[in-house]
């Protein structure tokens, strides 16, 4: 068991100011910042799950939110060749 922390911002590349009535207005820019938590359980034969939680904190006008997560991973790993050797010929 390994507990997780994150944190990510979603970062518009279109920032612009724009004057509204006579003040300068920046859009654009940090959209949403995201901070995750939880746990990771490794699992037998490359398993894995992960049990979290998300805070959405949207700089936009849309509300805050929490979101619950569950994640299943599997790793693939390349098989390993079974070494042979032959017994009483020599190697050169």
């Amino acid at each position: 068991m390994t507990p997780v922390l994150s944190a990510e911002n979603f970062l518009r590349t279109n920032e612009y100011y724009q004057l509204v009535n006579g003040v300068a207005v920046t859009s654009g820019a940090v959209t949403e910042m995201r901070y995750g938590f939880g746990l990771n359980f490794d699992l037998p034969n490359n398993h894995e799950i992960q049990i979290g939680g998300l805070y959405r904190n949207l700089k936009t006008k849309k509300n805050d939110a929490w979101v619950f997560q569950f994640a299943y991973f599997y790793t693939i790993e390349k098989k390993k060749e079974k070494a042979t050797r032959t017994i009483g010929v020599p190697e050169f």
